[in-house]
């Protein structure tokens, strides 16, 4: 069952150090269920999960890459739900009406008319989504590189490569960190995304970032802390 996924995948995202308040707060609001696609249904109280958004997540516990989808869609669906969850408490109520007014009017791919609600719904949950899996992305890359590292002992050319790559993840992450532009409308669930080029407001972004995120994924890796050690010390060894 999605319900028991979840509750795995929120003990595993802890494990790592990841933000998990808020999605302990949508299993305890929400029901979460297996669905074709994965949305959130807030009339119902019911958060669809698509079963692939689980299977990724199996390589969380090796040097392999691919678990960065799974916890993308997993936070973005998960940022939808606890709006509404909270959507009469005082300072999420003045966070969605003034980011429905900053959309208001923006530019949207292919000259559509704003849904401003719509957009700044999914800007939040986009934002969320995003840093949580590139901030796993960075630590699947180290730890990657530490692993690769330990296989190639001995190998001076593949040690350069591996190390190379390794050099990349901070600036690959601070690039990450630092993208600002979110929030995309459909016309119908099967329809195309729509993106807009508007950045989201210095207001989504401090929310997101302290009651969200729980200010665990700063903006720039040198600030990471100490999630990343254990694969640093591994490959500065090499």
């Amino acid at each position: 069952m999605a319900s028991a996924k979840y509750h795995d995948f929120i003990q595993r995202m802890a494990s790592f150090g990841f933000p998990v308040k808020f999605l302990r707060e949508v299993e305890s609001g929400y029901r979460i269920l297996p669905g074709i696609s994965s949305q959130v249904l807030p009339w119902f109280n019911i958060m669809l999960l698509e079963p692939d958004e689980f299977n990724s997540l199996e390589l969380m516990s090796t040097p392999q890459l691919g678990a960065s989808t799974g916890i993308e869609n997993i936070y973005h669906e998960a940022t939808h739900a606890w709006v509404d969850i909270h959507s009469d408490r005082a300072d999420v109520a003045k966070l969605v009406s003034n980011g429905v007014a900053h959309y208001k009017e923006a530019p949207v791919e292919g000259g559509q008319t704003a849904n401003a609600p719509r957009l700044f719904q999914e800007a939040v949950a986009s934002y969320v989504g995003h840093r949580a899996a590139s901030y796993w992305r960075a630590i699947e890359a180290t730890k990657n590189m530490a692993f690769m590292l330990n296989i190639h002992k001995g190998h001076p050319e593949a040690v350069r490569a591996d190390h190379a790559l390794l050099n990349r993840v901070p600036k690959n992450y601070d690039n990450a960190m630092n993208q600002r532009v979110f929030g995309y409308q459909t016309r119908c669930n099967w329809c195309a995304q729509k993106q807009t080029s508007k950045l989201i407001s210095g207001e989504i972004k401090r929310f997101a970032d302290t009651v969200l995120l729980e200010s665990k994924i700063p903006d720039q890796f040198a600030r990471a802390g100490s999630v990343f050690d254990t694969w640093r010390k591994a490959s500065r060894q090499q």
